[in-house]
């Protein structure tokens, strides 16, 4: 198990950086970080619940540019005439009026918290930011790793059941919505591509999660011995 969460892990932490603004230390580290999810991923194929993902070959094979990505970044996530088309907050995809800061952000936040997580004060983002939530992935995902290492299952138990409810409530209800607006409106395929694999990889996570801790409650309950 402590490999599969590590392959996890390495798969968010690359989805995090891609997500975020891209800035020059980003971009210098991209292209290791996606040799690394690309491996992780090969691993976790050999699972049950991990599927190859198509649209991972795009990022393979584009050829990044640190300007362009850095535009595209800008028009479809920050700021563009006459509105921007992809706000990547999960409160924009969840509420009605489309606005940031709603009580599903309050509740994104309540979680980070939860784990004594607090946002730099250098981002001036709201906490239900896509990259957030998937970095937020990434820490639990390294976490439940570190107690499966150290033999500690309860631990991880408790890192599987907080993924379990984060992405339920939160990542998971909104990545396609997400990754349809890109698709729609995106013209590199980079951020594209990336959304794509967020879609794909998080509904997989998902029931990677929950079939794991099915496993578990059956193995506590008695007619499991029968």
């Amino acid at each position: 198990m402590f490999y599969i969460a590590n392959h996890r892990s390495n798969v968010y932490k690359f989805l995090a950086i891609s997500l975020f603004n891209p800035t020059e230390k980003i971009f210098k580290e991209k292209s290791v970080i996606l040799k690394q999810a690309q491996n992780s991923l090969n691993e976790l194929k050999k699972t049950f619940y991990f599927k190859p993902i198509e649209c991972l070959d795009q990022l393979l094979n584009e050829k990044i540019d640190d300007l362009n990505l850095r535009i595209e970044y800008t028009k479809l996530f920050i700021t563009s005439y006459p509105k921007v088309p992809c706000p990547p907050y999960e409160s924009v995809y969840r509420t009605e009026d489309r606005l940031t800061m709603r009580k599903n952000t309050l509740d994104v936040l309540r979680f980070y918290n939860r784990f004594k997580l607090n946002l730099s004060e250098k981002f001036k983002e709201p906490p239900d930011h896509v990259a957030v939530e998937v970095e937020f992935m990434y820490f639990l995902t390294l976490m439940e790793a570190e107690a499966w290492k150290n033999g500690s299952h309860v631990e991880a138990y408790k890192y599987l059941e907080a993924e379990d409810e984060f992405m339920s409530k939160h990542l998971a209800t909104w990545v396609s919505d997400f990754r349809q607006c890109v698709e729609k409106n995106g013209k590199i395929i980079f951020y594209k591509a990336v959304a794509c694999v967020l879609e794909r990889f998080v509904n997989m996570d998902l029931k990677f999660i929950q079939s794991t801790l099915k496993k578990r409650e059956n193995f506590f309950k008695p007619e499991f011995y029968k």
